[in-house]
C-alpha cells in the first residue's frame, strides 16, 4: 500500500514474504485484457507448470464461476472433490485458493501451497490470505486509478499547449493582418494627399 506502481506491488510479494508466512508456493494472476489471465508472480513453481495451472483454471468454468462471486477455497474447508481437483492442479498437498475482488469486480487470484504433507494449513492461515488478497485488490485498484489520473493530466496538459500553440499562432495573424490594414490606410492616405495639395493650391 506505500506504492503506486504496479509493478512494484508484485515484486513486493517475492519469495522472502512467502518463507516468511510459512508457505513454499506461491502464484498470483491478474486478469489481462490480453491474455485472459496473466500471471505476476510465481515462488516454487516452473515457467511450465505455472503455464499448465493457468490453462487449466481458465478452463474450469464452474472454479472460474466461484472465484468471480468471491468464493475462498482452502483444503481445511474445501468439499473433498473440489479438494482434489485443486490439489491435482496445483500438485500441492495443502492450499489456499482466494479471488482478488475490486469495487468493479473479479481482478485475479492468489494461491499459496505447501507440498510438505506435513505442513497444514489452519482457517488462520485461510483469513491471512484472504486479507493480503484484499490489500493486493486495493493496491493495484489505487495504482491503476493513479496512472489514469496521470494519464489524463498529460493529457490534458498537451491538449492545453496544443490549443496555446494555436492562439499563438491566430494572435500572430491577427497582428500580421492589423499591420496590413494600417500599411494600406497609411499608403491610401498618401496618395490622397499629393493630389489634395494640388487641388488645394
Amino acid at each position: 500500500s506505500t506504492t503506486l506502481d504496479e509493478n512494484e506491488i508484485f515484486h513486493r510479494l517475492d519469495q522472502s514474504l512467502m518463507s516468511y508466512l510459512e508457505f513454499e508456493k506461491n502464484l498470483i494472476f491478474v486478469v489481462s485484457k490480453d491474455t485472459g489471465l496473466a500471471i505476476r508472480v510465481r515462488v516454487g513453481f516452473s515457467q511450465e507448470d505455472a503455464q499448465y495451472i493457468q490453462t487449466h483454471i481458465a478452463d474450469d468454468s464452474l472454479l472460474m464461476e466461484d472465484l468471480h462471486a468471491g468464493n475462498i477455497f482452502s483444503s481445511v474447508t474445501t468439499p473433498k472433490q473440489r479438494k482434489e481437483s485443486i490439489n491435482q492442479i496445483f500438485n500441492v498437498s495443502h492450499f489456499v485458493l482466494t479471488p482478488i475482488l475490486i469495487q468493479s469486480g473479479f481482478l485475479g487470484i492468489v494461491f499459496v501451497g505447501n507440498s510438505t504433507a506435513s505442513a497444514t494449513m489452519t482457517s488462520g492461515d485461510e483469513e491471512l490470505i484472504s486479507i493480503l488478497a484484499n490489500q493486493i485488490g486495493q493496491s493495484i485498484e489505487n495504482a491503476r486509478l493513479f496512472e489514469e489520473v496521470f494519464k489524463s493530466q498529460q493529457s490534458l496538459e498537451m491538449k492545453v499547449q496544443e490549443r496555446t500553440k494555436q492562439l499563438a499562432q491566430a494572435l500572430e495573424e491577427v497582428k500580421a493582418i492589423s499591420q496590413t490594414k494600417s500599411d494600406f490606410v497609411s499608403s491610401v492616405s498618401h496618395e490622397l494627399r499629393t493630389p489634395l495639395t494640388s487641388i488645394k493650391g
